[in-house]
């Protein structure tokens, strides 16, 4: 599965965090809808998941979403730092 790259912060920006394998009934079309809204918008908004969603690569599209990837040994891959 790939990973994006971790995403760098802009001053004043808000990252919101989402943990956990998102799937349409723990709210993926929600988190999705979010991220579409913050670019329409240019709201100062980032999503990340901490661990994987139902389709990574749809919420990367939005270019203000971060994957973790599952969690191997108790950690995600690339967590990004705020």
């Amino acid at each position: 599965m790939p990973v994006a790259p971790p995403l760098q912060r802009p001053a004043g920006t808000t990252r919101v965090a989402v943990i956990g394998a998102i799937g349409i009934h723990k709210g993926y079309e929600i988190l999705l809808d979010c991220a579409r809204d913050r670019c329409c918008r240019q709201l100062p908004l980032e999503f990340v998941v901490i661990g994987y969603s139902e389709d990574d690569e749809t919420l990367f599209e939005t270019g203000k979403a971060f994957v973790t990837g599952p969690l191997q040994g108790g950690r995600g891959r690339g967590y990004p730092t705020p």
